[in-house]
């Protein structure tokens, strides 16, 4: 498992979500794959709460349960099964995350597509600024790519007052 409040990463980015050009062409080449982005629903909670919990933490999935419930959480399914995730605005207001893709079905795009989707939500409410919590260096450059997204250094930002902070070992 992996647990992004102890890995530490201390750097959120800041994303210029006005300078988002969004690929449509990402989600094609997923559904010629057999995977398809989708909104959560009510009745698909609890086996996308379970994904995220048997996947990365409970702390994720605890993280992510707001976004489920409001309609901002976006996964990618291949036949039934759930393959990765991404929410916006389940820890904040204007943010994004968190966001995690099986091990197996990483390499495809599917964090990209998925922040895509979240990026979209944003601009639809109206921000022209996102920002993505405790950014691990392996996503920082897609967010660059697609928001020419800035590093905030040494910032937190919603993460530093945590009441549990949960720890695994890999």
């Amino acid at each position: 498992k992996v647990n992004p409040y102890e890995i530490a990463y201390n750097e959120d980015l800041l994303v210029k979500l006005f300078e988002f050009k969004e690929d449509y062409s990402l989600y094609d080449r997923l559904l010629e794959k057999g995977i398809r982005i989708k909104t959560v629903i009510p009745c698909d909670i609890t086996p996308v709460y379970n994904f995220i919990k048997d996947n990365f933490s409970r702390g994720w999935a605890d993280e992510a349960l707001p976004a489920m419930m409001n309609g901002t959480c976006y996964i990618a399914v291949k036949g039934k099964e759930v393959v990765a995730f991404g929410c916006a605005e389940a820890t904040a207001k204007a943010y994004i995350g968190p966001c995690g893709t099986a091990v197996e079905a990483r390499g495809m795009g599917l964090y990209r597509a998925l922040s895509q989707r979240c990026y979209r939500h944003l601009i639809e409410q109206g921000y022209r600024y996102a920002i993505v919590g405790m950014a691990a260096p392996t996503v920082l450059q897609i967010h660059k790519d697609l928001g020419d997204a800035m590093v905030i250094k040494n910032c937190r930002g919603a993460y530093n007052n945590l009441l549990v902070r949960e720890r695994y070992h890999y």
